[in-house]
């Protein structure tokens, strides 16, 4: 990281809270609109002058048990556009960011916010922040980084819904994987309950719905996406996956200028315009709509009349000029679009029941609207009554009333339950030796004759990266450990390397290709390895003892209660308690009610 802040970064401010610099990055960006610069900021964070060292975001992880890193790196885009901006002592803090990473010194670290906004913004969007915060932890070597799943769109959580559409959440898609469940949830209930959502068959959910007022709804909107998908939707994870490849088209703004429709059909015809807050632009819509106006017209041509085509074989045409596909799924997706002086307009075959396209010319029988009236579909009541008029509407509904609101299934409601509170993800990066230019070790660092046995159970197996040259000895590693320790972690600023078990029977003397390969762990002992330092773990001083009905057995970052007897922690809701709900000061867990009855009982009967 200092490498990184001293190539591509400039100093903007110092003493930022108990901060020890404050660097500013600027990035070019371009958009389909215009060009513009983003501020990135990287405030670096010496933890032994903070009130609080430790992270709650590692505990909450499962690494409470990580050695207290020296210096954490803050990643942030801030609200505010301008470069410029004062930077306060609770900026870290802030929780307006459209975009803030952590890293710690030893390379693990976390993504805490991601607030992209939609095209012809001047700031990025939630891909492109995404791309951008991958390509900073590729660069600077990154062990793990974990995220809180939190992301909503509407009513509807991602990790649920994209989880069931695509076997991962949206974070999958940059390759973070299940890292660790709240309540007791592991990763085998996490993977199966994927599966029992995404395995659920359309017919069967049409069924279970038969008797309630939702079954015609539901019907429609299962109607309309097999009709429109080129390839059989049999079960909710076909359906789901395929709304939502195309769930980012926006419906379509209308002009106020726009022409009635020809009389093949009663709706209304669409006028592709000020569409910069989709996924393509106006220009783009505009060329795939053309595009497809002009396989129309030499259909009309060849066959002298209003040929129509199939949307296969439309859509076939069309891609020798149009490579993005989903573009012109959209755009055949929609009944009548307006292209100039002629509407393409789609009807379905009663018989076959397969959409077709015909070419109309505005003017030939076809009446105008009267100027700048503008033209809107009927209103809608429910969203299913026309599915496809808003993707997100009808995800919406197929959300709150299969995945959340399944009638009369345990199991259904069990395995949802089960993917909302799968929340934390991670992804891992492999240490990777570059040109065979140093060899690269993982080291765990123990104090002299602890055990890793004693390790695993009370003390934290930090981990340090160490690169060294290929002509390195074994003393030079010891000496490369050391200082890796040192300038790493808090407790090791003193840590002297006596053994590598690894390297027993080798003198510092001989040359490490000739005893051991790059790329393998370390377990290094030494001594004066603070271990009683008060920045001994992320977890901090304080020892939890966690042990609740749900079967979680640390903390996952969910509110917790401690027994005022025991002091065992439970979750509040475990306890019966809303998470609204003020923490009570005095709080008895019922196995020591119990147990004080039963005392109460004793001694009244002495």
């Amino acid at each position: 990281m200092p490498l990184f802040l001293r190539q591509y970064a400039q100093p903007h401010q110092k003493n930022v809270r108990c901060m020890a610099a404050a660097w500013l990055t600027l990035l070019g960006h371009s958009s389909s609109t215009e060009d513009f610069v983003v501020p990135l900021y990287t405030i670096v964070e010496d933890v032994r002058c903070t009130q609080c060292p430790y992270c709650d975001h590692c505990r909450s992880a499962g690494w409470g048990h990580h050695f207290v890193s020296k210096t954490n790196y803050h990643l942030i885009i801030p609200e505010a556009d301008h470069e410029s901006m004062p930077l306060v002592d609770d900026f870290p803090d802030l929780q307006t960011h459209r975009f803030h990473g952590l890293i710690h010194c030893n390379g693990f670290g976390h993504l805490l916010s991601i607030k992209g906004t939609a095209g012809g913004s001047k700031y990025l969007d939630d891909k492109e922040l995404m791309n951008l915060w991958d390509r900073i932890c590729i660069n600077l070597r990154t062990r793990k980084i974990t995220v809180k799943d939190l992301s909503r769109k509407s009513s509807m959580y991602l990790r649920l819904l994209y989880g069931v559409g695509y076997g991962h959440s949206w974070h999958g898609k940059w390759g973070y994987k299940f890292c660790r469940g709240s309540f007791g949830v592991a990763e085998l209930d996490y993977f199966r309950a994927i599966k029992d959502l995404s395995s659920l068959q359309l017919d069967q959910i049409v069924k279970d719905f038969g008797d309630t007022d939702k079954c015609r709804e539901i019907k429609q909107i299962f109607r309309h996406y097999k009709d429109m998908s080129e390839t059989p939707l049999m079960t909710l994870k076909d359906l789901l996956g395929f709304m939502l490849t195309i769930k980012s088209y926006a419906p379509l703004h209308i002009n106020k200028k726009a022409t009635a429709a020809p009389s093949c059909s009663t709706s209304k015809p669409l006028v592709i315009a000020n569409m910069e807050d989709g996924k393509w632009s106006a220009k783009r819509l505009g060329e795939a709509a053309e595009v497809i106006a002009t396989v129309l017209k030499e259909e009309n041509a060849e066959k002298l009349c209003h040929g129509k085509m199939t949307r296969h074989d439309l859509r076939a045409a069309a891609r020798v000029h149009i490579g993005d596909t989903g573009l012109l799924d959209h755009v055949l997706s929609l009944d009548n679009v307006d292209v100039g002086t002629h509407v393409v307009c789609r009807t379905k075959n009663p018989r076959t029941r397969i959409f077709e396209f015909s070419l109309h010319e505005l003017g030939n029988g076809i009446k105008a609207s009267e100027p700048d009236t503008e033209v809107l579909p009927n209103p809608l009541s429910e969203p299913a009554l026309q599915p496809g008029v808003d993707v997100y509407q009808d995800l919406d509904y197929l959300y709150s009333n299969i995945l959340v609101d399944y009638p009369g299934s345990d199991w259904v409601n069990e395995a949802t339950w089960v993917v909302l509170n799968s929340k934390y993800f991670v992804k891992e990066w492999p240490l990777l030796d570059e040109n065979d230019q140093f060899l690269t070790f993982t080291c765990r660092l123990m104090r002299l004759g602890e055990t890793e046995t004693k390790m695993e159970n009370g003390l934290p197996p930090g981990e340090v990266v160490v690169d060294v040259s290929p002509h390195a000895t074994v003393g030079e590693l010891k000496q490369a450990v050391e200082n890796a320790a040192k300038n790493t972690y808090c407790i090791a600023e003193n840590f002297k390397v006596t053994n590598i078990e690894e390297l027993e029977g080798f003198n510092d003397e001989t040359f490490l290709s000739e005893a051991v390969a790059s790329g393998i762990d370390l377990c290094v002992t030494g001594i004066r390895l603070a271990l009683e330092n008060r920045f001994r773990c992320q977890a901090g001083i304080e020892s939890w003892e966690v042990r609740c009905t749900c079967g979680a057995t640390d903390y996952d970052g969910e509110k917790m209660i401690a027994c005022n007897v025991c002091r065992v922690r439970k979750h509040t809701h475990c306890c019966g308690m809303k998470d609204t709900e003020v923490i009570p000061q005095v709080y008895i867990c019922k196995g020591c009610e119990v147990s004080i009855s039963l005392h109460e009982e004793v001694i009244e009967n002495m």
